[in-house]
């Protein structure tokens, strides 16, 4: 969305909220506003509005149950506000304003429209369900937001998409408890069980490691289907994209080896990560330095696991085509480092392809680790970097890749 596009969507906000200041009064109750903290404006005073018109008319409808007839008034301004509260939905959606209701309210709200009158006041059905009134926790969230809960309280941050693959999206906020941006990556809402179970050992397994080039995670919501994570700046596919230039080779001999020390890491875990690729290597910027930091843990191979079991079908831009045929749960060490090999080409010549080679040296290195026989490739992550860096790294100032 354009920036013109969201300055005219703030402008008709405010003047909706205008519009209730005027009509309703403009002092919103000092509970219900904190509720929304953080929350971009006008949404917060908004959100406060209609959460406190809400309960109000909510509770007054409770206390109709025995006469069972709902006053004109109040009929009549639950209807309205019920109907703008749908049509602000609609107006925010696919922005960074969209919002959902809580559920328990959405229901109980699209309940009393089937009754309500918008004039002489609403007769309650026979069978008047009342309302159950949230008076300590927000009713509104944000749909790009994560809601954090502090000791007393309770905040909804607005995040911004910056990624994502088949099975979730990851944001990025800024929490001003801690003046720090965090990331959360948020499972889609259709996975099935095993694909639950495949992203809540994607934490755990990263939880469990502990390297300066590996992506931190902080905790996971079961509930919501999310964790928070560390934030980081860019792809390495990003990365390359921008730095195809011969003058920044040694910045990319020091990702290679972040890499590879990384992998040494995994892999002294007996863990096999399975899914290497430019957009699973991420890059931290760190007053002017930078730092890879490797992701993406959901496929995963730890022997002895029942995690093996997920992630049956070929994946990875880097992987070996010949796991097509031997099958992807089959997946070892030389597959590991076949992955490595390409993603080491990549790096250096922005190809994820075969190409040709001015240096001798990396093709040698090149076509090794990526032989078609598995048993001639390099046998472990120490053996691929103690070649290139031993091997092909003097070599790439004066003969090139």
């Amino acid at each position: 969305m354009t920036t013109t596009n969201e300055e005219y969507l703030v402008n008709y906000l405010e003047e909706q909220l205008e519009h209730y200041q005027n009509i309703y009064g403009s002092n919103l109750n000092k509970r219900f506003l904190k509720f929304y903290e953080g929350m971009p404006a006008p949404l917060d005073k908004l959100f406060a509005f209609f959460h406190e018109s809400f309960n109000g008319l909510l509770n007054y409808l409770n206390t109709k149950s025995q006469s069972g007839h709902y006053n004109a008034d109040e009929s009549r301004m639950l209807y309205k506000l019920i109907t703008d509260i749908n049509t602000l939905q609609d107006h925010t959606i696919d922005t960074p304003f969209a919002f959902e209701l809580n559920s328990n309210y959405s229901q109980y709200l699209g309940y009393c429209k089937t009754f309500l009158r918008t004039s002489g006041g609403s007769p309650l059905p026979n069978a008047f369900i009342p309302a159950k009134l949230e008076e300590i926790n927000p009713i509104f969230t944000l749909k790009s937001g994560i809601t954090a809960v502090r000791s007393t309280s309770i905040f909804t941050f607005p995040a911004e998409e910056i990624g994502g693959g088949s099975y979730a999206i990851v944001y990025k906020y800024l929490d001003p408890l801690y003046d720090h941006e965090f990331a959360y990556k948020q499972a889609l809402d259709d996975l099935t069980e095993d694909e639950k179970e495949r992203f809540y050992r994607e934490f755990d397994v990263m939880k469990n490691l502990n390297h300066p080039f590996i992506l931190d995670v902080y905790s996971l919501n079961k509930e919501q289907n999310y964790y928070i994570m560390e934030c980081v700046d860019e792809t390495l596919e990003d990365y390359v994209e921008q730095h195809s230039d011969h003058k920044f080779i040694n910045e990319k001999l020091m990702f290679v080896r972040q890499i590879c020390n990384a992998f040494q890491y995994i892999h002294s875990k007996e863990i096999l990560h399975r899914d290497i690729s430019p957009k699973n290597i991420l890059i931290k910027h760190l007053d002017g330095s930078k730092m890879i930091k490797v992701s993406d843990f959901g496929l995963v191979k730890i022997p002895g696991s029942k995690l093996t079991r997920f992630g049956t079908e070929l994946k990875g831009s880097l992987n070996d085509p010949h796991l097509g045929l031997t099958g992807f749960k089959n997946y070892e060490m030389c597959h590991e480092t076949y992955a490595l090999t390409r993603l080491i080409y990549y790096i250096f010549t922005s190809r994820l392809d075969d190409g040709s080679f001015t240096n001798p040296l990396f093709e040698e290195f090149f076509r090794k680790g990526t032989h078609f026989e598995t048993v001639y490739r390099f046998a472990s992550t120490k053996e691929l970097a103690t070649a290139f860096f031993e091997d092909v790294a003097p070599s790439l100032a004066v003969s090139g890749i």
